[in-house]
């Protein structure tokens, strides 16, 4: 079954509130790490926000170069 999600040790370096680990380890003693989408949504909305703001700021700025 194909799953989309995130890698949890990539998130974990960015955004470690994000990251959950379980009780339970690999053969090497590393915990099972998981990423809980919920946390990242208001990072990612702000994110849309941000993008959203310059990409404003740049077409109105190309509509005043294209009227030159």
């Amino acid at each position: 079954k194909n799953v989309l999600g995130f890698i949890a040790q990539e998130i974990e370096k960015v955004f470690p509130d994000a990251v959950d680990e379980s009780g339970e380890t690999d053969e090497k003693g590393n915990a099972y790490k998981s990423v809980g989408p919920a946390s990242l949504i208001p990072v990612l909305v702000k994110a849309l926000q941000e993008q959203q703001t310059i990409i404003t700021a740049l077409t109105a700025r190309i509509e005043t170069l294209e009227k030159k």
